[in-house]
């Protein structure tokens, strides 16, 4: 199957072995893993003791924008420092045009030129303006995108020693605050 778009005649798609694909692949599973280390976070600042129930919740809670702001307000609710409450919403500004590119990737059809074997993908989005066209993206481009994916997962992680430190730090005061139950 192949089609005319602006004047490429794209092919139906690429070919399995294509290295497209792996970088599509990589881009994917850090994403997934970025967004598990968000909702085990909000899990632990829910108070929750086992994993299960919080994935209940959270699997629910779709995008890392909305998991972010779950977390924010689970770190308000347990009075977090300013400075991690700033970083996280920092995190959540900076991650806005990576996850807008981490869309395209992922979710775009990926196809190739019939005559220039060129590789692009039909582009399909419309926030609030149209984008429908063929988009040629290099190799180069993807591994850009997923070196984008690794540098935010490696900012999160920063921020989540953060969030453990002030946990335990949290609980060890409300031990020593709390009364001694009688024998």
């Amino acid at each position: 199957m192949s089609f005319d778009f602006e004047g490429e005649v794209v092919m139906a798609s690429l070919p399995d072995s294509s290295p497209i694909y792996a970088i599509v692949g990589r881009i994917a599973s850090r994403w997934g893993k970025l967004e598990w280390e968000v909702d085990r976070l909000s899990w632990l600042l829910a108070g929750l003791r086992r994993d299960e129930p919080g994935a209940c919740m959270t699997a629910q809670i779709l995008g890392i924008h909305n998991k972010l702001r779950a977390l924010i307000s689970l770190a308000r609710l347990n009075e977090a420092p300013q400075s991690i409450i700033d970083d996280l919403n920092k995190f959540s500004n900076e991650a806005i045009p990576i996850t807008m590119k981490r869309n395209r990737a992922v979710h775009d059809s990926w196809w190739m030129g019939a005559k220039t074997k060129k590789v692009g993908q039909l582009r399909l989005t419309a926030d609030k303006r149209l984008d429908y066209r063929w988009k040629e993206i290099t190799e180069e481009e993807m591994i850009g995108i997923e070196s984008d994916v690794k540098k935010l997962a490696q900012k999160f992680f920063k921020i989540d020693m953060a969030i453990h430190i002030f946990w335990k730090q949290r609980k060890r005061v409300r031990r020593k605050a709390s009364p001694k139950r009688p024998a």
